[in-house]
């Protein structure tokens, strides 16, 4: 585990940003998202299919955790999400990206290889529109001697 390319928790600084890479949601995401989970499909005034919440979340999920690499070898569990907000809909043809700032951090109580990070996390659209907003709460590892 010494050559995980994420980031270790000694790392990390209060205040530090990263923006994700950008995906556009179609009408394929929603459908089949709507399909695995059993959801209902919802129409915006304009005609757009509305992703359900959790699907927004789930890319936004991929956006942040699998593309940027941070976690990579290093985060070692996701502990929580708090004071979760539903702010705007994600809709078909938005692009969406995360916004996510390092809002915590700690050294773990009663492991000392390891540490708590909160990041402040926000799914926006390609106008900016913040979609969702909460914090979300991981253990991660300390680099090894």
């Amino acid at each position: 585990m010494t050559n995980a390319p994420g980031l270790w928790f000694e790392e990390f600084t209060l205040g530090q940003e990263w923006i994700t890479p950008r995906r556009t949601i179609t009408d394929a995401d929603v459908v089949g998202f709507v399909g695995l989970t059993g959801s209902a499909v919802d129409v915006d005034p304009s005609g757009r299919l509305i992703m359900p919440e959790a699907g927004a979340v789930a890319i936004a999920t991929g956006l942040a955790w699998v593309r940027l690499g941070i976690n990579e070898g290093t985060a070692m569990a996701v502990l929580g999400m708090k004071d979760w907000s539903f702010i705007e809909p994600v809709c078909s043809g938005d692009t969406v990206y995360v916004m996510q700032r390092i809002a915590a951090l700690r050294p773990s109580r009663s492991k000392p290889d390891r540490g708590i990070v909160e990041f402040e996390f926000e799914i926006r659209t390609h106008e900016h529109k913040v979609c969702q907003r909460g914090t979300w709460v991981f253990l991660w590892s300390k680099k090894p001697e």
